[in-house]
């Protein structure tokens, strides 16, 4: 796996067309950083992607922030044991697809309110 990473970023650089990285040699797979080739200087290997584990979050939240308050933004808990019925109305409202005309000739969208 970290072949086929090491060599993704090498032909991503080379897409960045920087003039530094052209002009290393490409070296070959296995070079390490201390190896100055296109493939020492984009060397992937597991402990540094361990390293960047704690920035997994974010990248997720950047990607698809649905996903992320989905998955792993916590629920927030409620208690309404101190309140009596009727104290509190949640409810929610959606748009109805339908266009009413009110008395004046105006038209209106109305809304649907659902209480629990």
């Amino acid at each position: 796996m970290a072949e086929k990473t090491t060599t993704r970023l090498i032909e991503l650089s080379r897409g960045l067309d920087v003039v530094a990285f052209e002009a290393l040699e490409l070296g070959r797979l296995g070079d390490t950083a201390r190896v100055r080739s296109q493939f020492g200087v984009c060397s992937i290997n597991r402990r540094k992607v361990e390293a960047e584990r704690a920035h997994q979050l974010a990248a997720i939240k950047a990607r698809d922030n649905a996903a992320f308050q989905d998955r792993y933004m916590p629920s927030i808990l409620r208690d309404y044991s101190d309140l009596a019925p009727r104290q509190i109305v949640v409810g929610d409202v959606h748009p109805v697809d339908i266009i009413t005309r009110r008395a004046d000739g105006s038209t209106v969208h109305p809304k649907a309110i659902s209480r629990s």
